[in-house]
């Protein structure tokens, strides 16, 4: 190999080098995996202040997975385990709806409690189907127009 080719070797390497650095394909993952992780924060916070601690928990540990050091998740974590106590303590005396639904369900319950309160009626319909279709008695209609009545105010 001569002098020439060599150089020219190099030359393309760091050319190829400096494209790849600045096309950093990872780069776009790390900003959107930021940016879920701020959506599930932001629900976590929602199904806290809703009374939700089991799925406020439950996001708590996803999100310790991809960011251990997420600020205020122990604040979150240890205060939603120990309203979580509190309400099955309370629940012993007096079962409110929900009663016991699987997980899904009851971040559906609650995702519809969010949207009901903040005036998303459709997303309330949406969100209340799936218990209906799971608690025979549910009627999920009635929450919707209520809630349309509700905002037509």
């Amino acid at each position: 190999m001569n002098h020439s080719t060599g150089f020219f070797l190099i030359l393309a390497a760091l050319i190829a080098f400096s494209v790849g650095y600045r096309e950093n394909p990872f780069r776009a993952a790390q900003k959107s995996s930021s940016r879920q992780i701020k959506n599930k924060y932001q629900k976590l916070t929602a199904y806290y202040d809703n009374g939700n601690y089991e799925g406020a928990l439950a996001l708590a540990k996803e999100i310790k997975k991809v960011a251990p050091h997420y600020q205020e998740l122990e604040k979150f974590s240890s205060l939603s385990a120990e309203a979580l106590i509190d309400q099955k303590n309370q629940q012993a005396a007096f079962r409110p709806f929900p009663a016991r639904l699987p997980a899904s369900l009851r971040d559906s319950f609650y995702d519809a409690k969010i949207a009901f309160q903040q005036g998303h009626c459709e997303e309330v319909l949406e969100n209340l189907k799936p218990i209906e279709r799971y608690q025979k008695n549910f009627k999920a209609l009635k929450v919707y127009e209520n809630c349309k009545a509700k905002n037509s105010k």
